[in-house]
């Protein structure tokens, strides 16, 4: 059986969950729905780049790409909230188990659904491209799924 766009699926949601797990770590003292200018389109830019999307596609991408954007923000500071209760407890002299360990289901649930979100994400753009584009953005995430398994494996040795 042919697992390659099952492969492809998970490279990417492991990339956007990453990406999502970022602006986690890197800001968790900012706001994740701001006013003002927009935030930075590197994926757009990225995409553009190896798909070579028409104005038309870019300009869907970039609907595609802010709605998953709001979506992420607001499931990854529920993440940042949750965590942050669940860590107080934990530190806690006397820590209530039970609601750490619903806390700990509440952010299962959570992270369930960030990886569903970022399957959506890809799905909808798979939806704008072409065939030949479809597949360059296989190849394109598989690569970058090649370097993420060999950066893993570098940095945690054998086991």
């Amino acid at each position: 059986m042919n697992n390659k766009p099952l492969y492809i699926i998970i490279a990417v949601l492991i990339i956007l969950n990453v990406i999502s797990l970022g602006i986690i770590w890197k800001r968790p003292q900012r706001p994740f729905m701001r006013q003002g200018p927009p935030m930075n389109n590197n994926i757009e830019r990225v995409f553009q780049r190896h798909l070579d999307l028409s104005a038309a596609q870019l300009s869907q991408l970039e609907d595609i790409s802010g709605l998953h954007r709001k979506d992420i923000g607001l499931l990854s500071e529920e993440l940042l909230n949750k965590r942050n209760e669940m860590f107080k407890l934990v530190n806690a002299v006397s820590p209530d188990t039970a609601i750490i360990r619903n806390l700990s289901k509440e952010i299962g649930i959570l992270q369930a659904r960030l990886e569903e979100t970022n399957y959506w994400y890809i799905h909808q753009l798979r939806s704008i491209l072409n065939t030949d584009q479809q597949k360059e953005l296989d190849q394109f995430l598989g690569r970058m799924h090649g370097n993420m398994q060999r950066q893993h494996r570098g940095g945690r040795g054998e086991r």
